[in-house]
Order: C-alpha cells, then structure tokens, then sequence
C-alpha cells in the first residue's frame, strides 16, 4: 500500500475534528440539526485553515442519512459513497484551472438534474477568486435563482477579490489562524499515532514556523520524522527546514545594535553556506525584534512572545535599542520581506539592509522625527508659537548729521543696466505669515522644522533660510527635499506674490554679505582707477 501523506491521512472527518475554529463549527452543525440549510456558503481565510476540509464534511452533513448532532456519521451508505468518490452528486472545482466563462456554463447546465443518489447536489468551487470577470457572471446568475436541491461552497484566500454581488448571496465564515497551542495538541495526537517521541520546544517550533496554518505544520512534522533517527528534536526540525537557529538571529540583533557592518555581513554569509533560507531569516529576525520591542515596552514575562529566546535574553537586548528605533528597524525588515519576492539577487538585498540597520543615522532617522513630534506637542500645549522675529542690527543705519550723501533707493540702483543688487538690509517682513501659513494648511512637518526660523532677501529673486536652534541637520534635509521645498516657494509666493528661490544660509554668511562691497561698489573702484590710469575699459556684467 502506497504512504499517505500525514495531512491527508489526518483530514477532519466529523465538525468535532476541526482545530481552532468552534464559533464556525458551532454554527454549521446547527444548521444541519435544523435542517435550515443555506443555498450558497463562503468560506474564506488564511491557508491551512481548514477551508475545504470543512465543505467536505458539510458537504457528507447535508446528505448524511444519519447524522449525529449535525456531523456526518461516515458509515452509511451516501457518506461511503462521497468518502470514496463513488457518488458524482459532490463535484469538486478547483477555480484556478477551471475558471474560464465556459466552464461556469457547464456547471449551469448541470445544476438542473436532480441528485442521483444524495440528498442535494453540492459544488465545492475551491479558489473562487480565481475566476475570470465573465466566469463570475455566470456564475452569479446561478446563485440569484439556484434549484432547491443545489448548494455552492465557496472557498478562497482572497475573499477581497470577489465581487460584492456574489458576497452578498453567501452566507460569509471567515476561518481564523490557528493558535499555537491548538496546533501544538494536534501534533501531539499525530506523533503519538506514528511511535515517533516529539519533544516539546520541537512541537513549539513547528507550530511557531506554520503561522496559523495547520495543514503547514503537520506537513513539517510529516518531513521531521521522514529524516529523524529516533528522537526528534528542536534542532532536528531546524536541519530539516533549513531555518537559522535563535543563537543566529540573536548574534545578529547585537550586531546590528553595536553597528557591527563585519559581523552582519559574516552571519549573513554563514546563512547561505549554510543553505538556509533568507527570507525565513529576515522573518524570524522580525520576530525577534518585535519580541525585543513588547518586552522594552510592557517588561512583561507573558507568553505571547513568538521566539523561543529567554526573557532574560530580551532583557539585555531590549536595553541596547530605543523604543523609536526597533520600531525603525522592524519597518524596514519588514520592507525588506517583501521586495526580496522580486529581487533577482537576494542575499546583496539582505546586506545592504544590514549596511543600512547598523548606520546610526537610518536607524535614528525613525526615533528623529518621533522626537520632533514630540517636542512640537509641548510647544503648541504652551499656546500659539509664532516664528521668532530677530532684530538684524545691520539693517539700521547711522545718519551722519554733519555730511549727509544721498542714497539711492533699491528701485533706482535696479534701473541702472549691467548692475545687481546684493540687499541684506533686513528680514523678509512677511516670514512669520508664511510659517504661520503652513500651520494653517496642514503643512506640520514643515512648520515644525521652520519654527524659530529667519527669512533674509539675497537679492531680487532670492532669500536666504537660517533655521533656528532646533532645527538641526535633520530638519533642513526634510525642508529642502524637493516635495516639501515647491510646497514652501509655492506658500512663500502666496504671501508676498513674488516666485522666490530659497536657499540655505548661517548668520555668518549673513555677516559677510553684508560687510563685504557690493559689485557696484567694486564696478565704481575699478572705474575710478581705469580714468586715471587713462586705460579704456568696458565692464559687462554677466
């Protein structure tokens, strides 16, 4: 006789079978007690959940000559019949090869004749989603008006994908992931059939890697004890699958935290020589971070962590890292997950993510702007804060009572050809509606990096930013990135109606602009010595 494979072997037979999903059970059994049958049902969620084990049995209940407090009794003669595929009253459709319009059309025509031997005809359509636009059509019409002896089973991974006229004339059953604990009893009840000795932290394990997917970990344990000598261990499982071990993934977590670039580029390399897999490797890394973050953050000796790793463990690395920046760290593994799907060289994704995590400044770049909040929320809890206006020393001007010199006013100074005027004269007066502005239109972050800031004109089409105190090399990157600088020329526009660039300058630069001669001033002296020197000389200013 040829090997079953354990998830087969192990298929839910009765409603009481089905792990972890006793509201749905409860519900379906009471049905069938009631005989107050549903003529469509949708059963969505996640994979090994228990989907299409449970339409079969529904599919048994429904037509079951005798049925035992609403499960199928699996002895008498429709039940044997289903069981063994002899009764062509339950048809199975997998959507994802058969979802073509015609298909559909097929099953329409069909869903007319009466069952041959059971009670009521039903059709499990597995993977519904995967139905094509006109399959669905079809398929709708069915559900609008079915025959009394028809029931559909819908199931599928991506209930999302279904249009809302086939949802609305289902009765909807979202199967949850399965707890740990509930897996972990299961697999207990299979290695205990096999002769085969399971330890505990092996069974925690497994359960941990299936993710709430029963049929997952039973298939592991299935691989377990195909390669196992005898005992099967925590690090038997670990062989077998091919997952780095928590001693990795914590030796990374402390490289990472002392910016060790060597260290992680090593454990990445001994991953691969290895021939563990990277994207269970950034998984599990994010478990761990996430455990290290709900220690930092509760001190809690609970067991809801996901690694197996010591609390006292969690206790010294949660102290190497800030809240902000694990935070930082588990969005950008997280990132990093998903784009490796694509990513034709996964190992160099892997170390220039780790490059990135041991850099300071991405890894505080989160922690950054959570401060900056922070520091805003304090200041806008004292009241209204307005941008500080700064007296500019050098705008006032000494009058000379003894010999006054006419000065021409900028208007005039412009009027001369060839000439550029160099005005630091004062602030931008209108700075503080522009900032003020922002606030108003929702522009926070901007806000936040220009409060406390100065507005200085360069010349006619140019002012100059000092941004103040607080602001720091941080807040200038955000503020000239280009989204956030058009939003400032475009709220600098609207206020003085003039199209400005703005650049970045320190009151040094200030200084010095305003003490050092103007080009006018160095166009009159080069001119004053060409006439005595009787040189002809032609200034163009360019």
């Amino acid at each position: 006789m040829s090997y079953i494979a354990l998830y087969r072997k192990w298929r839910p037979a009765v409603f009481d079978h089905v792990v972890g999903q006793e509201n749905i059970i409860t519900i379906l059994r009471n049905q069938v007690s009631n005989r107050r049958i549903a003529h469509a049902y949708l059963f969505s969620g996640g994979r090994g959940t228990g989907k299409t084990s449970t339409a079969k049995i529904l599919a048994r209940a429904v037509n079951c000559l005798q049925t035992n407090q609403g499960n199928p009794c699996n002895q008498c003669e429709v039940c044997r019949g289903i069981l063994a595929g002899n009764i062509m009253d339950v048809i199975e459709i997998d959507a994802a090869s058969n979802n073509s319009v015609d298909d559909i059309r097929t099953m329409r025509d069909e869903v007319f004749y009466a069952p041959s031997a059971a009670r009521f005809r039903v059709y499990i359509i597995d993977e519904v989603h995967m139905l094509s636009t006109g399959a669905f059509n079809a398929l709708l019409k069915i559900l609008e008006e079915p025959p009394k002896h028809v029931i559909f089973i819908l199931a599928t991974t991506e209930p999302h994908k279904l249009p809302a006229t086939i949802l609305s004339r289902c009765q909807r059953f979202e199967f949850r992931q399965v707890g740990e604990k509930h897996i972990v009893e299961r697999l207990k009840t299979i290695a205990a059939s096999t002769e085969v000795e399971v330890q505990q932290e092996a069974l925690e394990l497994i359960a941990r890697m299936a993710d709430g997917a029963l049929r997952d970990a039973i298939s592991i344990l299935d691989q377990c004890i195909g390669s196992a000598n005898g005992t099967i261990t925590k690090q038997t499982v670990i062989d077998t699958v091919g997952i780095p071990g928590e001693e990795t993934m914590i030796e990374l977590a402390e490289a990472i935290s002392d910016h060790n670039i060597l260290k992680c580029v090593e454990l990445t390399d001994r991953l691969c020589k290895d021939g563990k897999d990277l994207g269970q490797s950034v998984s599990n890394l994010i478990r761990l971070f996430r455990d290290i973050l709900v220690y930092r953050s509760t001190t809690s000796d609970g067991d809801f962590y996901l690694a197996t790793v010591e609390v006292k463990t969690l206790k010294l690395l949660s102290a190497k890292f800030e809240q902000a920046e694990l935070i930082g760290i588990i969005m950008s593994l997280s990132e990093l997950v998903s784009n490796m799907k694509w990513a034709s060289q996964p190992r160099v994704a892997v170390e220039v993510e780790m490059v990135k995590l041991c850099k300071r400044s991405v890894r505080m770049e989160f922690a950054a702007v959570e401060d900056r909040i922070s520091r805003i929320e304090q200041l806008l809890a004292k009241g209204p804060v307005e941008p500080k206006a700064e007296i500019n020393r050098k705008a006032v001007v000494k009058e000379d009572t003894t010999k006054k010199r006419p000065v021409k006013t900028t208007d005039e100074q412009e009027a001369v050809p060839g000439k550029r005027v160099m005005n630091t004269e004062g602030d931008l007066p209108e700075w503080g509606e522009v900032v003020s502005g922002l606030k108003k239109s929702g522009k926070v972050v901007l806000y936040a990096n220009l409060i406390g800031s100065r507005a200085v004109r360069l010349d006619k089409g140019t002012i100059g930013l000092i941004f103040g105190e607080t602001a720091g090399d941080f807040g200038k990157t955000v503020v000239f990135k280009n989204e956030n600088l058009a939003i400032l020329k475009n709220a600098v526009k609207k206020v003085t109606g003039e199209d400005m660039n703005i650049k970045c300058i320190s009151e040094g630069e200030v200084n010095r602009l305003s003490t050092s001669p103007s080009v006018d001033e160095k166009s009159e002296k080069v001119t004053r010595i060409a006439e005595k020197l009787d040189i002809p000389i032609n200034i163009i200013d360019e």
